[in-house]
């Protein structure tokens, strides 16, 4: 894939680098899960980034948060970063609940490309470097996990996985066991994978109200109970054996995007921040002018 001139002195920073980290393009997001003594760039938003900050390989991100926060997003911002970058691997891309489609992949890697100066070919080549599955029920989930070791070593390119969303399909309608297979059968697949160190997956889930009572524990309806938001699924699908994060965003009370660390294997660059999002996907808020600072009219 032909590199921007302005992207060609990343090559000595690329030959130099320890490790391959995965950027979701905010910098401020990419912070939470960065550790805490790695230096980072600045750079504007939705540039390539040839600093290594970001999600470490072999490692396993949950982002969670409400309906229409940007988690697909999101997983969108990681998918063309990693696949614009000078020696990116392919991303398989698979979408439980219908939400990151082929076409917005295709159309947000066009605007992508067209604002950082790559030409159609790069895009074209970006384009065919990511694999998309669709899963549309909670057998064809297992069916995907089970396999997934086998179907990585066909394929040794890929080295992101992004699921979106895990709990499209584990539905509080299924029943106990089912559930508890299905999680089993996830954490067992990502240990597996995610060992080697060469492979990083980043699954987006929702929350869900959930009553409590004034014990605190889960309640039916009654006038004291009180409605909060809650993961849909509980952490049994997220491996012990390799590095997790937990990655919440959420709205404030003006509406305002943030996110917040919930859990991390080591100390991080920050434990909160705030971002927007645009067309491209996750960005870092725009700079507000300083008081008394002139601004074009």
């Amino acid at each position: 894939m032909q590199v921007p001139a302005s992207q060609s002195a990343s090559s000595l920073l690329h030959s130099r680098r320890a490790s391959h980290r995965f950027s979701c393009t905010c910098g401020a997001l990419d912070a939470l899960y960065t550790p805490q003594s790695f230096a980072s760039t600045p750079r504007r938003s939705h540039e390539p980034s040839s600093v290594e900050a970001g999600l470490a390989e072999g490692a396993v991100l949950e982002v969670l948060g409400p309906p229409g926060v940007g988690k697909t997003r999101t997983l969108l911002g990681f998918a063309l970063a990693e696949r614009f970058r000078e020696d990116g691997g392919e991303v398989l891309v698979v979408d439980a609940d219908g939400a990151l489609l082929p076409s917005l992949i295709q159309e947000t890697a066009v605007l992508y490309g067209e604002h950082n100066g790559y030409t159609a070919a790069d895009v074209q080549g970006v384009l065919e470097g990511i694999r998309y599955r669709r899963i549309d029920s909670a057998w064809l989930l297992v069916a995907l996990f089970r396999s997934l070791e086998s179907w990585l070593a066909e394929h040794p390119k890929v080295n992101l996985i992004l699921v979106d969303s895990l709990a499209a399909h584990l539905r509080p309608t299924l029943d106990s066991a089912t559930r508890t297979l299905i999680a089993d059968t996830v954490r067992s697949a990502l240990s597996a994978v995610c060992s080697s160190g060469r492979v990083s997956v980043i699954v987006t889930t929702h929350l869900s109200l959930k009553l409590f009572g004034p014990d605190h524990q889960p309640s039916k309806w009654s006038r004291d109970a009180e409605a909060l938001l809650v993961p849909q699924i509980a952490e049994r699908w997220i491996p012990q054996e390799v590095n997790s994060w937990r990655l919440l965003l959420y709205y404030d009370e003006r509406g305002e995007r943030l996110a917040r660390s919930l859990s991390s294997p080591a100390p991080t660059e920050a434990t909160d921040a705030a971002f927007a999002m645009d067309s491209l996907g996750p960005c870092d808020v725009p700079q507000r002018p300083f008081e008394g600072e002139l601004t074009p009219t």
